[in-house]
């Protein structure tokens, strides 16, 4: 269930409703079947059922899943939609800004940022298993959070989840029974309260929608992100391989007279050249991997050197 979402979205209403600085119109969405719930909604806001009552172009979306809880350890963020679609980086930026300001920890697929005491080591291995989770998640397609059907009708949208503690006397009687017993106001459902609150007042104070920003990226950090330009020639020389070796069986079907040839000679011809390529293929996976193997020396020699050097000294 998620109760405390729905009580906490009930008291942002109120709340909002009595403010008068408001130059946007808030929507306050409850759903029932999840995705689906929110997919039905959005084809009806956009024309494809009976909702009459419109209020424009949607700029942005906050989802809230909390479950029952006294309190929550963080915050978890998810912004990954299906098919490896993204929001705009500014509108996560925001959120982790206001999560620090209001002091809740903002995990990334269950990781928080390491301490600043921790090694190089922590830090690197602790950005490593942050990326493997997003990349995998970008790579099978699939969605983290009930924002994902926002993003398919490119609205930028993201979820925020509390985390529950593991000794919440409240989440562990909700686990047991299955029942949602009544919870007082807890000190960090106020927190995500604030939070949201602040990011409708960031969206509030925008003059335009976000279109400077980055829609490709991956974050191995709450504070540091790769752009599209770091790993795009990547991408760009394996379809780049493709051409080639489109080139290479045009190039081996031989000149015209060679073409006029029989189907069957035509075939025989490529056979061989594709058993060609199964004895070489060995030798170039053992090439690739000698080069990733120089890009890790590289890129962990300007770091462990210097860590080494500074370790023996100390």
């Amino acid at each position: 269930t998620n109760v405390n979402a729905v009580r906490l979205m009930a008291g942002l209403a109120k709340y909002a409703s009595e403010q008068v600085y408001w130059a946007k119109d808030i929507i306050f969405l409850v759903t029932d079947g999840g995705e689906h719930g929110i997919e039905t909604w959005l084809k009806s806001y956009h024309g494809g059922g009976g909702l009459y009552v419109r209020s424009g172009i949607i700029q942005a979306a906050v989802c809230l899943e909390l479950p029952p809880a006294q309190s929550y350890a963080g915050m978890g963020l998810f912004f990954e939609g299906k098919s490896g679609q993204l929001p705009n980086l500014d509108l996560v930026n925001i959120v982790q800004y206001i999560s620090r300001v209001e002091r809740i920890p903002a995990y990334l697929h269950g990781l928080v940022d390491a301490p600043r005491s921790s090694t190089w080591l922590e830090k690197y291995k602790r950005s490593a298993r942050l990326l493997l989770r997003q990349v995998s998640s970008l790579a099978m397609g699939k969605s983290v959070g009930i924002h994902a059907p926002f993003l398919r009708y490119r609205i930028d949208a993201l979820a925020l989840s509390g985390l529950v503690r593991p000794t919440d006397p409240v989440g562990l009687e909700y686990l047991r029974t299955g029942v949602a017993p009544a919870m007082p106001a807890a000190y960090t459902i106020r927190a995500i309260g604030r939070t949201v609150e602040s990011t409708l007042r960031s969206l509030n104070n925008l003059l335009e929608h976000f279109h400077q920003s980055f829609f490709f990226y991956i974050l191995p950090a709450n504070e540091k992100y790769i752009s599209i330009g770091d790993y795009i020639p990547a991408a760009g020389l394996m379809v780049a391989s493709l051409l080639f070796q489109a080139m290479h069986l045009w190039w081996m079907q031989g000149s015209d007279d060679m073409r006029s040839d029989s189907p069957a000679t035509r075939i025989e011809r490529i056979n061989a050249y594709y058993a060609f390529l199964r004895r070489t293929l060995p030798n170039t996976i053992g090439i690739i991997a000698r080069v990733h193997l120089l890009g890790v020396v590289l890129l962990v020699a300007p770091i462990a050197v210097p860590y080494a050097v500074l370790t023996n000294t100390t």
